[in-house]
């Protein structure tokens, strides 16, 4: 991927199994987040990026 490029589509589950595609979220921040639940640094990261208007992916 380059600068100013797109980047490719997806989509992925959220923890109730609702599926969200990239496409969907168009012109707005969007923060992939892949820790895993057992790293001790998910939970300060989940804390930091907690704005309310996020959604929780599987």
């Amino acid at each position: 991927m380059q600068i100013n490029q797109s980047a490719p589509d997806f989509e992925l589950p959220d923890l109730d199994g609702n599926l969200h595609r990239l496409s969907h979220y168009r012109g707005r921040i969007v923060i992939v987040n892949f820790w895993s639940c057992e790293c001790p640094h998910s939970e300060r990261t989940d804390k930091a990026i907690d704005h309310g208007d996020a959604y929780a992916m599987a």
